[in-house]
């Protein structure tokens, strides 16, 4: 995971599907618990789901060896100056006139619960407890 800026990040509908789309992870030196977080907007469908059924789902791959992971957990809206603050890029500035001060610039917190993972090259799966690891900490 730490490897892989991109992953595929999944909310589920109203419906019931589930609603995959590509983001960027963002890096996070002060990382705690792996705690990942993403940039978005207020109005996306994600945020509008993610306020409907916190329940989200990571999958991480690594394109030169097809290792993955995948990680269930929760996610929340952040838009707390501090937070949004930390996070911005200028090159965002194309999205969100404002800066990292425009009301539609917020932050997808997401709090890994447990994973599964999966080396190709050692025909290995495993389980990961996220929640055992934030616990001892």
């Amino acid at each position: 995971m730490d490897s892989c800026r991109d992953c595929v990040f999944i909310t589920h509908t109203g419906e019931g599907y589930a609603r995959a789309r590509t983001m960027n992870k963002l890096q996070d030196n002060d990382r705690s618990g792996g705690i990942m977080w993403f940039a978005t907007d207020r109005k996306s469908r994600k945020a509008k789901e993610i306020k409907a059924n916190p329940r989200t789902t990571l999958f991480f791959t690594h394109a030169g060896t097809h290792d993955h992971v995948c990680v269930f957990g929760v996610s929340a809206i952040a838009a707390e100056p501090e937070v949004k603050e930390r996070f911005w890029k200028d090159e965002w500035s194309r999205y969100w006139k404002g800066g990292p001060q425009d009301p539609d610039y917020v932050l997808v917190k997401f709090i890994p619960e447990k994973g599964e993972f999966f080396f190709n090259e050692e025909a290995q799966t495993g389980v990961i407890d996220f929640k055992a690891g934030r616990e001892a900490g």
